[in-house]
């Protein structure tokens, strides 16, 4: 393996399925892969923050585990939306020990939804805490994050995979996706909930159809088995989420070896 190749790693978002992200990291750990750059949307930069700083997996797991990720998005009434991201960002402050981007161990970039200009912005300057808070913003679920004058809310509404903002930097993209399109029958929207499952599906169509592009920009996919039987609120399915995250990636190394190796020849 040509380790001067430089190996980018784009995470997407998917509320508590982000914790798979976390069994990517363990798997390319033992597999001697260390990214050169990261790029994260919602989910995706809360972990990918953590361990661009140089946390070790084993501990953004611990920080996974006592935040409870369902806690992490504090009740707070706001006339924007619903909830704020207090408690996110005091729990992020105690545990980060990079202030800004420029001082990350491995570049990293955060991609979030400009409100005032409906596109996606990229966060790879300054103050690290307000771009993860506005790129985990579920919209109205959760206040949009004010920035120099601007409001931005999760970046996955338009772009939940990240792949494309890293794309020129490195010469292997490999890419988690964590709401990948399925196809569902008839029984899956019967009963009571069944117009709680026909919204559910649409929120999840609109981020599979606006992951497309940028899943054709990576080299290798990682999509863990059965992650789309989890849902974004999954809080007691943690270590499953993480176990699939860390085999699908062991599952595929000798494809991202190859990679590594044909890449540029």
């Amino acid at each position: 393996m040509d380790r001067n190749k430089k190996i980018g790693l784009a995470l997407s978002g998917g509320g508590v399925k982000g914790v798979a992200h976390i069994g990517v990291f363990k798997a390319l750990e033992e597999l001697g892969i260390k990214p050169h750059i990261v790029s994260g949307v919602s989910a995706g930069s809360i972990i990918g923050a953590l361990y661009t700083s140089g946390m070790p997996w084993q501990e953004i797991l611990k920080f996974v585990d006592s935040t409870k990720l369902g806690k992490a998005f504090f009740p707070g009434f706001s006339v924007k939306g619903l909830l704020k991201h207090d408690y996110l960002k005091s729990r992020l402050k105690k545990s980060l020990t990079c202030e800004n981007f420029e001082d990350l161990d491995i570049e990293f970039k955060v991609a979030s939804t400009n409100l005032n200009s409906g596109r996606i912005e990229v966060f790879d300057k300054g103050p690290l805490i307000p771009a993860i808070a506005a790129s985990s913003s579920i919209p109205v679920l959760f206040s949009p994050e004010e920035i120099n004058n601007n409001l931005y809310s999760d970046g996955g509404v338009l772009m939940n995979l990240p792949a494309s903002v890293i794309r020129p930097h490195c010469d292997v993209l490999i890419g988690v996706n964590l709401i990948p399109k399925v196809e569902l029958d008839m029984k899956q929207f019967s009963g009571m909930l069944s117009s709680l499952s026909i919204a559910a599906r649409t929120f999840y169509l609109n981020i599979q159809n606006n992951s497309e592009p940028d899943l054709k920009q990576c080299d290798i996919i990682i999509e863990p088995d059965h992650i789309f039987d989890h849902h974004i609120f999954s809080f007691n399915k943690t270590q499953e989420i993480f176990t699939s995250g860390y085999e699908r990636t062991m599952d595929l190394k000798e494809s991202i070896f190859k990679q590594l190796e044909n890449t540029g020849q």
